[in-house]
């Protein structure tokens, strides 16, 4: 068992992020997908600290409605969590 593919979804403004140029050998080899995810641009919904959790389904759901009939199973994690 191995992973195939990582989708990471980007909650930072495109001026500031470096995923892109960070991750970018792995973008050549089409092991990841980087997906923008500026929420409060396309809906309105402003950051605030205590909906961070808001922001998180939202992107998980998507995930799994984007991605999730391409396999078998996924791994939903926060960068911050420990597997």
């Amino acid at each position: 068992m191995g992973i195939d593919h990582f989708y990471i979804y980007d909650h930072a403004p495109s001026n500031e992020t470096t995923l892109h140029k960070t991750l970018q050998y792995y973008l050549k080899k089409n092991l990841i997908t980087i997906i923008p995810w500026h929420i409060d641009r396309w809906s309105r919904f402003k950051h605030h600290p205590t909906n961070w959790i808001t922001h998180q389904i939202w992107s998980q759901n998507d995930c799994i409605r984007r991605y999730g009939h391409l396999h078998s199973w996924l791994l939903i994690s926060d960068v911050d969590e420990y597997v």
